[in-house]
């Protein structure tokens, strides 16, 4: 058996497991039984790029070659400033693995002249990129909208 000495050690386990209403919290594990804490890092950033248009494609990012290229956030906003617009589409567009991935944000029109939309997407670990792959944008020609990704190299 393992024995836990350390109150420190104790309080911190009764606080990662939310075990505040058991009056005895262990102090042997057994031996095949130990407790694993979780240390992340922050994820870093290294570039953020931004966009905003209508009615069009627009390049966000060009992956370079030779380094690893991780996409960690997407953020999209869209506005409609017309009535009567049904819906209205833009969409963020990477390369993963050979194969083109597109996240999408549908704007819902309305009757009253204006609406906005928008959506953030955050990738813990990171998507790593394709090399030399572009990241896109596309906004319809009924709204008015804007990206922004984040990510990192290795």
């Amino acid at each position: 058996m393992t024995n836990i000495n350390s109150n420190d050690v104790l309080n911190n386990l009764r606080n990662i497991v939310n075990a505040q209403s058991f009056e005895n919290v262990p102090n042997q594990l057994a031996e095949k039984v130990l407790p694993v804490i979780e240390i992340r890092e922050p994820t870093p950033c290294d570039f953020v790029r931004s966009v905003k248009t209508t009615g069009n494609v627009e390049t966000l990012y060009t992956v370079p070659v030779g380094v690893k290229t991780y996409l960690t956030g997407i953020f999209m906003n869209s506005s409609v400033f017309e009535a009567n617009i049904a819906e209205a589409a833009m969409s963020v567009t990477f390369v993963q693995d050979g194969t083109t991935q597109t996240i999408e944000l549908t704007n819902t029109g309305s009757t009253n002249n204006c609406s906005n939309n928008s959506m953030s997407v955050y990738f813990r670990n990171g998507i790593l990129l394709d090399q030399g792959s572009l990241v896109t944008m596309y906004v319809d020609t009924t709204s008015e909208g804007s990206a922004t990704i984040t990510g990192f190299k290795k």
